[in-house]
């Protein structure tokens, strides 16, 4: 081997050892650093955990695997725990006196529970089995319900009545007493002083509703349509809010029923409409197809400003609090697909954060990360407050478990 060429080898081996030696030092010292965060693509904006002063939150996973919940002393943690781990079929917050209640139905046994927000603890209030339950509608004190389920290919609605008295009885549970109300009620709402109900049922030209009592007697015709499928809502006294099914590629509508004179005015018109009404009838969240996906946005009625809402979520995720706040359940990631149908149907499901939002004041604020907290993936849905707004409760879509979380320290 000549000179010349003993020099490049000797100074393309010492070029080589420098190198690994570089390398080394990088993939050492990192570690040390520890690892790197890599940015967020969470497009609904931080899931992290770390709330609005920057602040990292850590949670614990709470478990609640016992078949039966009665007796329970439920795991407690900062802010979000699994009130029932058994399928519900609907739930209701009650403030009674400084205690918040939470009072829901098993869905496998048609038994109701109530939960002591304060203690955790679980008590069975009724031994009564009415199974299949899809739905429950509650009265204000959750003492009166309308139970809904399907029977036989035809819809079954139950009114009942739970008397708290009774549970002195020898079984030491009250008594739930039920009775049948018409067949096929496609819709059915109390009014928001719980003194009336709104019902709709299905007819050979289309669909008739009816304003009658508490306990759905003496119904008074108020407005038919031949349009079958509608959601209903009664958000204000005077006014009851009627949105067409939503579809995806279906233009819908929202109008609203007045209680007094029965007119019926059309509000609102867009593509696979969702909508969730405040209170005071003043502003309409809803959502509307937008490019394989969702939209959210707030119309204010009065001055008929129309607001795109950050994070976005279908506005069904969604619940108001006091006229100017809501919350909402939003996904981290939304798969592209044909919305809202392929989430009704159970083909998508979502992993959500808990937002809030003043529309008065334009704050917006992550309250949780919902799997970060749990350990589980979370697809939110029948969301409520109660009216202090220190409480949040709301299903898990997948699995139909019952969840709360606290949003205040009172």
């Amino acid at each position: 081997m000549s000179k010349n060429k003993k020099i490049i080898v000797a100074v393309s081996a010492v070029a080589i050892i420098l190198i690994l030696a570089i390398v080394g030092y990088k993939i050492f010292s990192s570690d040390k650093e520890g690892p790197v965060t890599p940015a967020n693509e969470n497009p609904f904006g931080n899931g992290s955990g770390v709330n609005a002063s920057g602040e990292v939150r850590q949670f614990s996973a709470t478990q609640n695997d016992s078949d039966s919940p009665v007796g329970t002393i439920l795991e407690k943690t900062p802010n979000l725990w699994k009130v029932s781990s058994n399928p519900v079929s609907g739930a209701m917050i009650l403030d009674n006196g400084s205690t918040t209640l939470i009072r829901f139905i098993e869905k496998s046994t048609g038994n109701m529970y109530e939960v002591n927000t304060l203690s955790k603890s679980v008590s069975r209030l009724t031994n009564s089995t009415i199974t299949k339950i899809d739905e429950v509608v509650w009265g204000n004190t959750g003492n009166f319900l309308v139970a809904r389920r399907v029977e036989n290919g035809a819809i079954e609605s139950l009114y009942g009545t739970v008397s708290v008295s009774a549970a002195s009885s020898s079984d030491g549970f009250a008594k739930l007493s039920t009775t049948n109300l018409l067949p096929n009620i496609s819709n059915f709402v109390f009014s928001p002083n719980y003194s009336s109900t709104f019902y709709t049922v299905e007819t050979d030209s289309g669909i008739s509703a009816f304003i009658a009592g508490k306990s759905a007697g003496n119904p008074v015709s108020v407005w038919r349509f031949a349009t079958r499928e509608w959601i209903a809502s009664w958000p204000n006294e005077n006014t009851v809010a009627l949105n067409t099914k939503p579809g995806f590629g279906i233009q819908g509508h929202l109008f609203f029923l007045d209680t007094k004179n029965f007119s019926f005015n059309k509000v609102l018109s867009r593509l696979a409409l969702t909508s969730t009404v405040s209170s005071d009838t003043n502003q309409i969240l809803y959502s509307e197809s937008k490019e394989g996906g969702f939209a959210l946005r707030l119309l204010n009625t009065k001055d008929s400003t129309d607001l795109e809402i950050l994070p976005y979520t279908l506005s069904d995720k969604c619940t108001w609090g006091k006229t100017n706040t809501f919350y909402c359940g939003s996904p981290k990631i939304v798969p592209s697909g044909e919305y809202p149908d392929v989430w009704y149907q159970g083909l998508v499901s979502f992993s959500d954060n808990i937002w809030f939002y003043n529309t008065q004041t334009g704050e917006t604020s992550l309250l949780s990360d919902l799997s970060l907290e749990s350990g589980e993936e979370i697809d939110a849905s029948n969301l409520q407050t109660n009216v202090r707004e220190t409480l949040l409760i709301f299903t898990n879509k997948k699995d139909y478990s019952l969840w709360a979380l606290k949003l205040t320290d009172n």
